[in-house]
């Protein structure tokens, strides 16, 4: 009997969407068991959801998991993320410190979405956080594309938390350093993981950035840089 499909994900990009279907082997270990990709135009001007909504519409036909329980993760420049360290007490008095210094930490914190994430527990008197935010209006968006396309929304994560979340999963036994790269196409992912240490970045510079470069070098169009990009 071939094993249950147990969870799918919506990478959601500028440029694109991926969907990945998670399975369970016979030892309970996840595998890749489904993959399917839509491109879409870069996002530049004020309305970016008819093109979002009309990529998650394709996906969920192309894909045939129109009705299936999704769960989206948003990465990109939108996104801020921030290592704290709190004092080691209770949870709860942690979690209203890490309330209080996301109200002085997020940019706009008022119509952004926000959570956190502890950090492996040390024996040391203070206790990391990583916290990470996003635009609202981000969030939103993509829940009511991915919604009216005919997915049902269950979970919406943020990429670095993905990352981490993902390596540390994957290679438990490795303690020396390690360095993740999401290279989005405006945005690129840094995370650095060191035995229980973590150094969380989001760099405003992707692909664009090359297409662009090699647009300006060879005085190729944008469309044209991005081909031989891919192709060389």
């Amino acid at each position: 009997m071939p094993p249950l499909l147990r969870t799918l994900g919506i990478d959601v990009g500028i440029t694109g969407l991926r969907l990945v279907g998670l399975g369970l082997d016979s030892g309970g270990r996840p595998f890749l068991q489904s993959y399917s990709s839509v491109e879409m135009a870069a996002v530049t001007g004020a309305e970016p959801y008819p093109v979002l909504l009309e990529a998650m519409t394709k996906l969920a036909a192309q894909s045939g998991s129109k009705g299936r329980e999704v769960r989206l993760c948003l990465g990109g420049s939108s996104v801020f993320s921030r290592i704290l360290k709190v004092p080691t007490a209770d949870r709860e008095r942690m979690q209203a410190m890490i309330g209080f210094e996301a109200k002085e930490t997020v940019p706009a914190a008022d119509q952004a979405l926000w959570d956190y994430q502890f950090l492996p527990e040390t024996q040391n008197a203070e206790t990391e956080a990583l916290l990470l935010a996003i635009k609202k209006e981000s969030v939103e968006e993509a829940q009511a594309a991915a919604s009216q396309a005919g997915f049902r929304v269950v979970d919406v994560t943020l990429a670095p938390a993905a990352l981490i979340n993902a390596a540390r999963f994957a290679y438990p036994e490795n303690s020396g350093p390690t360095l993740l790269l999401e290279i989005g196409a405006r945005a690129t992912q840094v995370v650095i993981l060191e035995g229980d240490k973590v150094f969380c970045r989001v760099v405003p510079i992707g692909g664009m950035a090359v297409t662009q470069a090699i647009a300006t070098d060879l005085q190729e169009s944008f469309a044209g840089a991005e081909l031989l990009k891919i192709a060389k």
